[in-house]
This record gives structure tokens, sequence and C-alpha cells, in this order.
């Protein structure tokens, strides 16, 4: 098993008993792993959506009003690739 794959296997343990990363609040932890999944879901690469207690959370974090906020404002066919 790759590195990545073990990566999302402890995150998805993680939160398979707390709604976020360090509890049941939102925290730093959160902020420094939502990036990542930010930044994936931007350039259409995603993330297995099999691990449901990843996905929840993901879904909790975006649904945030300050998730939306920081997003970089992209024109249509800024991105290069």
């Amino acid at each position: 098993m790759d590195c990545a794959c073990q990566n999302l296997d402890w995150i998805e343990r993680t939160l398979d008993d707390h709604r976020f990363m360090a509890g049941e609040c939102f925290t730093l932890a959160d902020c420094a792993f939502l990036p990542r999944f930010g930044l994936a879901e931007t350039y259409a690469i995603g993330f297995d959506r099999d691990r449901k207690a990843l996905a929840g959370w993901f879904d909790r974090v975006r649904d945030r009003p300050s998730y939306a906020l920081a997003l970089p404002k992209l024109e249509k066919g800024s991105i290069d690739g």
C-alpha cells in the first residue's frame, strides 16, 4: 500500500470517531488539511468518496461560509494545463 493511501486510511479512522480532525469542533487541524482536499476538488482530482467519514468531514467543512470566502476567484480558462 502506498503512503498516500495509508495517510487517507489514518484520516478515515480518525474521522470515524470525530466530526473534525481534532475532535468535535472545527480547529486549526482542519484548516491544515482542508486546502489539500479543496485543491483536489478544484482541479477535479477528487478523492475516494467511499471513505465515508472523510467525505462527510469534507462536506461539513466545505459548507462553512469561510470556505467559499477563502477560494480563489478563477476566471474560466485561467488554469493552464
